[in-house]
């Protein structure tokens, strides 16, 4: 997604902007894999093979905990290795609200778990936003 619009706009492509679109990637992925879980018993009783199906939902949950750890840990990689600037840092405001729906997840998973989901994602891609202008605007 930011590697085709970095090349729409540029006419190049870009390995930044594609190393910058990875954690992003698994916040969208996440969008359904959270549906997956939320739809195991209904699936399961269609006949339907989905990856919450073959995992089970305890794995499903790991799996979900886990690319969101993932997501974070590679955001502060990135910024270790000079991809993204100390703005990138930014990012990890979006914590509390993973954190959150981690826990939520444990409880119960909700019936909006998609959606809650993809809440995540924007606040995460929002704050992506900020840190990629304040790098143009307010070099550190």
């Amino acid at each position: 997604m930011f590697e085709g619009a970095f090349a729409v706009q540029r006419q190049v492509l870009s390995l930044k902007a594609f190393y910058i679109s990875i954690p992003f990637g698994i916040l969208v992925g996440l969008v359904l894999l959270a549906n997956n879980i939320r739809d195991i018993d209904y699936d399961s009783r269609q006949g339907i093979k989905t990856i919450g199906i073959l995992l089970g939902s305890k794995r499903s949950f790991f799996l979900y905990g886990g690319l969101i750890l993932a997501a974070y840990l590679y955001v502060i990689g990135t910024v270790l290795v000079g991809i993204l600037s100390p703005w990138g840092l930014l990012l990890l405001l979006s914590l509390p609200k993973a954190i959150h729906l981690l826990k939520r997840f444990m409880e119960k998973i909700p019936e909006a778990a998609d959606a809650i989901t993809a809440q995540l994602n924007t606040i995460f891609g929002l704050l992506l936003i900020v840190a990629l202008i304040l790098n143009r605007t307010v070099p550190l």
